[in-house]
């Protein structure tokens, strides 16, 4: 006897499914879903519920809600809709809410509306929102994101294992908060991002009983939230948007604020992308934009042109403005590189490193570089100052302190500066490579900065020094300092 709640369709579906293999149907479940007016997700939901194990040996019913039931996608507005005032809307909307830089407001219009067309296009650009503390606003610009986008699911937690097979599985637009410390310790979430920025972009792994090696599909759009930097190969997919604490009142936009302009906006831009999304695919031509540039600015500057003409040359004034901040990450990392070169001349053996090294001698190496910008830093031009340190290594959690022998001398752990060089910058110590390659820096082996005065040893040998002594404390009213 047929079950009275389902319809023909259904039952149509079902039956074809029943005689799929997971393969098949994950081949064809795009299809399968615009042919029954049902999402990808729909159909493997389908296509699991048909080949669930039943009876004696079916198992315990699974703990949790199935992640569908948390993804809603956007109903199309009834009428047609003019992209140029969508996008006015929207970032008029943004404005309202988040606190951004010049040209993120409009970047981040056009990037909600992409989302809605984005399996049209090789590339899959991400949105990182930074800021170098907490509540600057980071996660009411995901909420922002979730209420705009096509597809979304959020989650501050996801592991490896469940983002790809989610991903896999639903196609979403992934918005992922509190990203600093989790990308720093999982190196495998790292390059599962990686990935996901390209069409094709696959994780493989061996599943079921017989260890069968099976394709995962990662690809597609995210937006992640990060106090500091992130890796640079995650900020070079990235449309980076440094956020700070609004000095002027914002409304606000919790977690309960569903408000209807958005919702309205969101139905408008799934029917901007049903009716354009054929036209969609090509990149624009722009002077001065290619490589890594364009493929993550290219899916934004097609939207913008499909939607009027005038949008696209603010689309790409947009990635100018930004771009000066996303060069502002690669200042960080670079000095990051230069400081671990440093420490590389200092390393008595393979594993045998200096525990501390005080604040004056890495301004002194760096300072000494000479074809480095540091010599010319600082707020009189003359040379990296302890300010200018401290504030480059707040991207990577580092913290100055004070030497662990009792002394009042101020400077860094090396361990924490070693291992963020093994994440953002981590040619620095990988073996095999050539001296020459190494820039040269005033170090214990010329003898130009004396191992006694400036790094205390894995032995603690050396506890005197030249410069910083318990009656001088450079260091030590730093206001920045205070901040840790």
């Amino acid at each position: 006897m047929s079950d009275p709640g389902i319809t023909h369709a259904e039952a149509d579906l079902r039956a074809l499914l029943a005689d799929m293999g997971e393969l098949e149907v994950r081949k064809q479940a795009e299809d399968l879903g615009q042919r029954y007016g049902l999402s990808r997700g729909d159909v493997m939901a389908l296509w699991r519920q048909e080949h669930r194990p039943t009876g004696k040996g079916a198992g315990p019913k699974l703990a949790g809600r199935p992640i569908s039931e948390l993804l809603c996608p956007a109903e199309p507005w009834p009428e047609a809709v003019d992209g140029a005032a969508w996008l006015e809307e929207c970032e008029h909307e943004l404005r309202r809410y988040l606190a951004m830089p010049e040209g993120a407001h409009v970047a981040l219009a056009a990037w909600c509306l992409y989302t809605h067309a984005w399996q049209r296009f090789g590339y899959a650009p991400y949105v990182v929102f930074t800021s170098p503390a907490p509540a600057c606003g980071k996660s009411s610009a995901l909420r922002a994101c979730q209420r705009l986008s096509g597809l979304p699911l959020s989650s501050g937690s996801l592991t490896t294992a469940t983002l790809f097979r989610v991903v896999d599985a639903h196609h979403p637009v992934l918005l992922l908060d509190e990203q600093d410390g989790r990308l720093e310790r999982n190196e495998e979430m790292r390059l599962l991002l990686n990935e996901g920025f390209q069409k094709g972009g696959v994780v493989l792994r061996c599943v079921g009983d017989d260890a069968e090696p099976r394709a995962f599909d990662c690809f597609g759009p995210k937006a992640l939230a990060s106090i500091g930097a992130l890796p640079s190969t995650i900020l070079s997919r990235s449309i980076v948007v440094p956020m700070e604490r609004s000095q002027d009142p914002l409304e606000p936009l919790g977690p309960n604020d569903y408000p209807e302009e958005l919702a309205r906006l969101r139905r408008q831009g799934a029917r901007w992308a049903a009716d354009h999304s054929s036209g969609l695919g090509t990149l624009p031509s722009v002077p001065g934009m290619d490589g890594r540039l364009l493929d993550k600015w290219g899916p934004l500057l097609a939207v913008a042109e499909a939607a009027g003409e005038a949008w696209l040359p603010r689309v790409v004034k947009a990635a100018h403005a930004l771009h000066f901040d996303e060069a502002e990450e690669s200042e960080h990392i670079e000095l990051l590189a230069d400081v671990g070169r440093y420490f590389e001349s200092l390393r008595r053996s393979p594993t045998e490193w200096p525990e501390f090294v005080v604040t004056e001698s890495i301004l002194r190496a760096l300072n000494a570089l000479p074809e480095a910008r540091w010599s010319e830093s600082g707020p009189k031009k003359d040379g990296l100052t302890s300010h200018g340190l401290a504030r480059h290594f707040r991207n990577f959690r580092v913290k100055p302190t004070q030497e662990p022998d009792g002394q009042r001398r101020r400077g860094y752990a090396t361990a924490p500066i070693r291992r963020a060089c093994t994440i953002y910058c981590p040619e620095v110590f990988s073996p095999g490579v050539p001296s020459e390659s190494v820039p040269s820096v005033p170090s214990v082996r010329d003898g130009s900065l004396p191992l006694d005065s400036n790094a205390s040893n894995t032995s603690n040998a050396s506890k005197g020094g030249v410069g910083e002594n318990e009656n001088a404390d450079p260091d030590g009213g730093d206001p920045l300092d205070q901040l840790f």
